[in-house]
């Protein structure tokens, strides 16, 4: 199921198979954020998409969808904004806080399709677009230290 699902995302994005990482509680059996276990069937599948490419043309698409910048209309609220700026400084970018728009939609739309061709094992399927492997690997570190932490 795990090469069905990657296969799917690198095929759809057309991004070779390596650029999609399965993290989160599906990967470890646990979710460090929410202290929990993973449930089949209700906790979701968190997809992380490597590729500087894709997070190049989501930012173009962004640039695009908010006029440069100067409207923040497609954000919805400054608070969605700021944090996909926060992200974005971070190296990734959340489709959570992606402005409105058709490429938001698109997204949208194959990921609840490939959510329902697997909602028995999973609540959801959702993905992150990481900058470089670094970003990734560096965002995965700093969870797992939140969690110690704590």
């Amino acid at each position: 199921m795990e090469f069905q699902i990657v296969n799917e995302v690198a095929d759809h994005f057309q991004l070779p198979f390596k650029s999609i990482q399965i993290v989160g509680s599906a990967k470890t059996g646990y979710s460090f954020p929410q202290q929990r276990d993973f449930i089949p069937g209700e906790s979701d599948l968190d997809l992380a998409i490597i590729s500087a490419e894709l997070f190049s043309d989501c930012l173009t698409e962004a640039y695009d969808q908010t006029e440069g910048y100067t409207t923040d209309i497609p954000f919805r609220t400054v608070e969605r904004k700021n944090t996909f700026r926060k992200y974005v400084s971070l190296g990734l970018i959340h489709p959570h806080y992606f402005p409105d728009g058709p490429f938001k939609e698109k997204w949208n739309i194959f990921f609840k399709k490939l959510s329902e061709n697997y909602e028995d094992y999973f609540k959801d399927i959702t993905a992150v677009v990481y900058m470089n492997q670094y970003l990734f690997e560096m965002k995965q570190y700093r969870a797992i230290e939140d969690y110690l932490e704590a």
